[in-house]
């Protein structure tokens, strides 16, 4: 009788580890170029999967001539799955009514549906168009009174600078009264309280230099340093006012 029990107790333990494991999920991925809404032929998709926040997994693959490829995979609730795509020549479309802003990739969960639409743009200003129409742009006489007063409001970021504000910038070069209201990188572990502003104008000159000749557009990645100091080239441990 024991047997029989445990005989039971083992069928029905199979049982329901059957029912809790997942399906197999087909996710069927179509690539458009949303320039003129063709689908792109030979994009590279990547499906990531990320494992116990550790282990990560890239199965690859190409779309046809429809734009279109698919992945199918065992969806784990514990891990974390994202599509991506690229392709040499394009770009990731910039939408601003999308939440994760470049619709060149998307994670995915239980509840994402089975057609997913990934977009690239061959539009070369596609970003640059974005990152203007979200840059802050004073003019340089404003911009200097808000540095003067101590009232610049925009602590993370670089304004929208251009080559012309320059000369403007630079005859600010000597000034040395201090201001503590200017931006201050993210990415750096020492914080400066307070700079001088001629100091603060040199800085935002290597922005404007490093946007022009890099063709950088993204607020966040104008930073020209770490902080707003000078260094001696030969001593660049050593700083200078």
């Amino acid at each position: 009788m024991k047997q029989i029990v445990f005989l039971i107790l083992v069928i029905l333990t199979a049982a329901c580890s059957i029912n809790r494991k997942s399906r197999p999920k087909v996710y069927k991925v179509t690539v458009i170029n949303n320039q003129d809404n063709s689908p792109i032929v030979s994009a590279r998709v990547s499906f990531i999967s990320v494992i116990d926040s550790r282990e990560v997994y890239v199965d690859v693959k190409y779309t046809d001539t429809f734009g279109r490829c698919s992945f199918t995979t065992d969806h784990d609730p514990l891990a974390q799955y994202q599509l991506k795509t690229t392709k040499t020549g394009f770009l990731g479309y910039f939408d601003k009514s999308c939440a994760a802003l470049d619709r060149s990739f998307v994670f995915i969960t239980e509840n994402t549906g089975n057609d997913i639409v990934l977009y690239l743009t061959s539009d070369s200003l596609n970003h640059i168009n974005y990152w203007k129409s979200v840059t802050t742009r004073y003019p340089v006489d404003s911009l200097v009174d808000l540095l003067k007063s101590n009232k610049y409001p925009l602590r993370s970021t670089f304004p929208l600078l251009i080559w012309d504000d320059i000369p403007s910038l630079l005859a600010m070069g000597n000034n040395t009264s201090l201001i503590n209201k200017f931006p201050a990188n993210l990415l750096s572990s020492t914080g400066i309280p307070e700079q001088y502003l001629g100091i603060i104008a040199l800085w935002f000159v290597e922005s404007a230099r490093i946007t022009e000749l890099e063709k950088t557009y993204n607020p966040s990645e104008k930073f020209p340093s770490l902080t707003p100091t000078l260094q001696l080239k030969d001593h660049p441990e050593r700083t200078e006012n």
